[in-house]
């Protein structure tokens, strides 16, 4: 085994750390577009549930409730949350565990 220089083990770390930046940029790069089809598609069941009151239609993909519901937590939206989570199914909460912690967070954020 040899034993790598100061200099050369420095420049080792940077090059790896390099690397690391690139694919992380490469990766958002590539998830981006999926995300904001899921947003694009929770925001019209968002549309859809304010402006029907109560008649949602059929609920988006677990993957879209995730997305949109994330994105509204960045905004301080939870009133958003709040609705969209007063029509979840129960069952869904319980298969989704990210979704329930997020519901839940908002939950307990509106008691006084």
């Amino acid at each position: 085994m040899t034993s790598l220089q100061p200099k050369s083990a420095e420049r080792a770390l940077q090059k790896t750390a390099q690397l690391r930046a690139l694919t992380l940029a490469l990766r958002e790069a590539k998830e981006r577009p999926a995300r904001e089809h899921l947003l694009a598609q929770f925001e019209s069941f968002r549309q859809a549930v304010e402006s029907s009151q109560g008649n949602q239609g059929s609920l988006p993909s677990p993957d879209a409730l995730l997305v949109g519901i994330k994105a509204h937590w960045a905004r301080g939206d939870y009133a958003t949350i709040q609705l969209i989570a007063s029509i979840l199914p129960d069952k869904l909460l319980g298969q989704q565990p990210l979704l329930r912690i997020y519901v839940k967070a908002v939950a307990d954020r509106q008691q006084p």
